[in-house]
């Protein structure tokens, strides 16, 4: 029994031992560099579906051979030719072998090019009867890259069990193909793993969770090609630095430590970022806080940079962070908008408006504290769940912390639903679930008088008039929404507002009432995702304004134009549940009806219907579902007019010029755009300016307008040099830019014109050759200076020679370039879709950030002064940081701004950014005006980090 168990155990060891030395071979194998020129042929599994049988799919092998013969002339297409000429096929096989042919062609020329011999065999090496769809098509150019060595990676031995399945372009990008499940399928029972479009990616990993292949995706050819070597094990390296450390010894040792620190320092960083993502928008402060420990783990770390960013600019509209207990019930500013009233179940706290300094504090007596309300003599009427109310009166003196005693006003049974102060603070209004509403005198001489029966669906009352009591509820059968009660007649039915003809609104829940003017109008908030305006003279309805939810919360500036309102998209049924995430939080403009600015941290379902609004109607402070006070301040658009341009300025590198879109140049500081900029150039007399340059020296701006001219400044003086440049077109050039070596100033403008002017004689250049109508899209130089490339709307993108105008070059791209940046010795290209990428001075492609397309296309692309990151802004989307070295977004940063309707999106986006000179600040414009500043390093992203915690980090000490 012993001798027959040895023999499977052997066995066994005999397998692990040629898999081992399996293993072992294809790790080696794969860190050997292959050499393309003497590879005669290439190997390539493929998948189809056919429609045998019904539909199946099938992994067959894909074979690429030159044929030798006489060699081809430079830039001559090679040709494709089937070894099996029996094969069928259709039209989309056959224009996805030509797209990859065009690809292949259009990339670096081989002396060896000719003719290329291919077939296509099924699992058992016999040739596939017939061949349809596209889904080969990367294959062939992922084959032919291998065959010709059109990429570094390339180099390395590919890898027979990776399936590309993917459609190719003319350019060299991916696109999406059909029978993504039975391909999956088909690809797992022959043990491969399957290469995909990025598009494509979401699909083929939703099926991989049914146990489907292993699933890689690619946006490019050159990518495809990364996925379809062989991937190198860690065995071979960790072997020869085993070999090395036994030779080296110590010193070894000592990099293996610090490789080690690095590590636990990543590790630690990405732990740090996860968490601080997690809590940006219900915990700004911890966010904050988690960043800043981030950043001092390793402080030249662009993932603990990325945290800062975040945790800093998720909404730049915050100002500042509370944390003032567990679950805030309720907040409210007093009248002069100097101190703000936080009811906890820790009791009532006072703290400064900005919430820096406490005040003073009222412990919790008989239940929490539920609802406030300031009187004009800076008196706070106190409610809580148990039927108490109080009125409490704060100290004043130097003892912050003492206060008088607070005195009982009513003392009721169960939860008190809503107080209310008349305007001149001599009344006071309450709502108890067992009691009913009574109104007091807060004097103390009356006692409390009963005005209205308890009602369990009481949400607020208010006290606009002398004599008059509102009350708002949540309807039912027996009573409608808004019921006017006369005081001075308690025998008197109330009056029903809410009127349509005859038939009252009992669906229209009252949520929430505000008095303003001194009692003269009343404000409502109502779950029919309406706000309404009704004068207390008649008590007629004004306006009604709709929002877009059901309004659960509201609160007024002193002036009662401006209302934050809190809105639900699903609000409790037959109850007002403010404490509930997932507020939208808005401003809305009550003389006007207009929403102001998108809603406050849009993107988190962080913010609850807890909410208060300063005096000045600016600033607003919101609860968040974390149990923070959040401070909002509001932002205006700028009066001087459209943000045209944003040109880093080297006199003053910590400031920005900014073209607005009346001619006037302005000099801002990036850190402070808040403060009034200081005029640098007045060009209004040449009519609209439409863009701005700055000369590589900073010596020279150039202003184009509307009128078709160039005028030319000495910088910083701000004196015209010369007469202004005529374009010759009548609405004057769009694009404007310098070559590098400051000798020639190219413009371009909608007409589809591109114009050279030598800035040495002062007169035009070379005359380029157009090449078609439509608008100049982009310019830009190349690093010397002899190339211009020119992007038009119609996709044509030319390179020209900027001593003769002579077309050097010329591609058709789609989509179309939108913008064109320079970037080392080639470009940075955005186009109408959103992608962004990177191409060398032949307009090639090398490869693409962000691993996929944004949402819609790019206006504008800039690159910052240390070459890192890359802005860019577009409509509808916000404005973009992106790593230039991995193609990672760092940053989106919101516009805040709301658009006045949907074809409203431009004027509210980014549209124009920029990088101060010392590269410490990214800046973005609107149309409207809007300057955003971003700081990127330093102790200026750091002090806005710190005004975001709640206690003091060691890195704000």
């Amino acid at each position: 029994m012993h001798e027959s168990e040895q023999v499977p155990s052997a066995r066994r060891r005999l397998l692990r031992l040629s898999q081992a030395l399996a293993t072992a071979y294809q790790a080696v194998r794969a860190w050997v560099p292959s050499f393309w020129l003497l590879r005669r042929s290439v190997r390539l599994p493929v998948v189809t579906v056919g429609q045998h049988e019904g539909i199946r799919a099938t992994v067959g092998t894909l074979t690429l051979r030159r044929v030798r013969g006489a060699r081809r002339a430079p830039r001559t297409p090679a040709l494709l030719v089937s070894e099996d000429g029996l094969t069928s096929t259709d039209q989309a096989f056959e224009d996805a072998k030509s797209n990859a042919l065009a690809w292949s062609t259009s990339q670096r020329p081989s002396r060896r090019r000719g003719t290329v011999a291919w077939t296509l065999t099924d699992a058992h090496g016999q040739p596939l009867p017939s061949v349809r769809g596209n889904s080969t098509g990367a294959a062939f150019a992922v084959g032919l890259t291998f065959l010709y060595g059109l990429s570094r990676s390339a180099r390395r031995p590919v890898d027979r069990r990776a399936v590309i399945s993917a459609a190719v372009t003319e350019g060299g990008l991916l696109a999406t193909v059909t029978g993504l499940n039975h391909k999956s399928r088909a690809v797992r029972e022959a043990g491969h793993r399957l290469v995909v479009a990025h598009d494509d990616g979401p699909a083929a990993h939703a099926a991989r969770q049914t146990g489907k292949p292993h699933t890689d995706t690619a946006v490019s050819v050159h990518q495809a090609v990364e996925r379809a070597v062989l991937r190198r094990s860690r065995t071979v390296p960790l072997l020869a630095l085993a070999l090395v450390a036994a030779s080296v010894g110590t010193v070894l040792l000592l990099r293996s430590n610090d490789a080690a620190q690095r590590s636990e320092r990543a590790t630690t960083v990405q732990q740090l970022t996860d968490r601080s993502r997690i809590e940006v928008g219900s915990a700004p402060d911890t966010a904050a806080q988690l960043a800043l420990r981030a950043a001092r783990t390793d402080p030249q770390s662009m993932t603990a940079r990325t945290a800062q960013l975040d945790a800093a600019y998720f909404d730049p509209r915050l100002t500042d962070v509370l944390d003032a207990g567990p679950s805030p019930q309720a907040i409210a500013y007093d009248l002069h908008g100097t101190t703000l009233a936080v009811a906890s179940h820790s009791g009532v706290t006072l703290y400064s408006a900005s919430g820096h300094r406490r005040l003073a504090h009222m412990p919790a007596v008989h239940g929490t504290v539920t609802a406030l309300a300031f009187t004009p003599s800076h008196r706070l009427l106190v409610a809580t769940d148990q039927g108490l109310v109080a009125l409490w009166t704060p100290s004043r003196g130097k003892g912050a912390a003492a206060s008088t005693p607070w005195r009982v006003v009513f003392q009721g049974q169960g939860r008190t639903q809503a107080i209310a102060v008349s305007p001149d603070g001599s009344l006071a209004a309450w709502a108890t679930l067992g009691d009913g509403v009574y109104t007091a005198g807060l004097d103390g001489a009356a006692p409390a008088v009963r005005a209205a029966p308890a009602d369990a669906r009481i949400t607020s009352i208010a006290l606009p008039t002398d004599g008059r009591l509102v009350v708002g509820r949540l309807p039912d059968k027996q009573k409608p929404a808004l019921l006017l009660y006369d005081l001075t007649h308690p025998q008197d039915q109330p009056r029903v507002l809410l009127r349509r003809g005859n038939l009252e609104l009992a669906s229209q829940g009252a949520t929430a009432l505000v008095v303003a003017d001194s009692g003269h109008r009343l404000i409502s908030a109502h779950l029919d995702d309406s706000v309404r305006v009704w004068d207390t003279a008649t008590y007629q309805e004004q306006k009604e304004i709709s929002v877009p939810g059901s309004a659960v919360a509201l609160a007024l500036s002193r002036d009662g134009r401006t209302a934050t309102v809190a809105l639900q998209s699903f609000p409790a049924i037959g109850t007002v549940d403010r404490q509930s995430p997932g507020a939208a939080v808005l401003t809305l403009d009550l003389t006007t009806g207009r929403q102001l600015g998108e809603a406050y941290a849009a993107s988190y379902a962080c913010l609850t219907a807890v909410l208060a609004t300063a005096p000045g109607g600016d600033e607003a402070a919101v609860v968040t579902v974390a149990g923070r006070v959040t401070f909002w301040r509001r932002v205006h658009p700028s009066s001087r007019g459209a943000v045209h341009r944003i040109v880093s300025d080297p006199s003053h590198p910590s400031s920005v010029l900014v073209l607005h879109r009346p001619g006037t140049i302005l000099r801002y500081r990036a850190a402070a755009l808040n403060r009034p900029p200081e005029p640098v150039v007045d060009a209004r007399t040449y009519g609209m300016g439409l863009d701005m340059a700055l000369s590589p020296n900073g010596h020279v701006l150039a202003v184009s307008h509307a009128s078709g001219v160039i005028s030319l400044w000495k910088y910083p003086q701000g004196t015209l040099l010369g007469k202004p440049l005529d374009t010759g077109t009548p609405h004057g050039a769009n694009r404007l830019v310098f070559a590098p070596d400051g000798r020639n100033l190219a413009a371009g403008d909608d007409s589809g014109h591109a114009i050279l002017f030598d800035l040495r004689s002062h007169s035009r250049g070379a005359a380029i050759k157009d090449s078609g109508s439509a608008a100049v899209n982009a310019l830009c130089f190349s690093a010397d200076s002899r190339s211009l490339v020119v992007a038009r709307g119609d996709g044509a993108t030319d390179v020209i020679d900027t001593a003769t105008g002579r077309l050097v070059h010329e591609v058709t791209m789609s989509p179309v370039a939108s913008t064109v940046t320079r970037h080392e010795d080639g470009y940075f290209i955005g186009f109408t879709d959103g992608h962004l990428g990177r191409y060398d001075r032949s307009l090639r492609l090398v490869g693409v950030l962000g691993g996929g397309p944004p949402q819609n296309y790019v206006v504008e692309a800039t690159e910052s002064p240390d070459h890192t990151l890359i802005a860019t802004t577009g409509p509808q989307q916000d404005g973009v940081l992106t790593d230039t070295s991995t193609g990672a977004a760092v940053l989106h940063l919101p516009t805040n701004e709301h658009p006045d309707s949907i074809s409203d999106h431009l004027t509210t986006s980014f549209i124009s950014n920029g990088f101060s000179a010392d590269g410490r600040y990214a800046v973005f414009g609107t149309a409207r005006g809007q300057l955003t500043s971003v700081a990127l390093e330093g102790s200026q992203l750091r002090d806005r980090l710190c005004a975001l915690l709640t206690e003091l980090a060691k890195e704000c000490r």
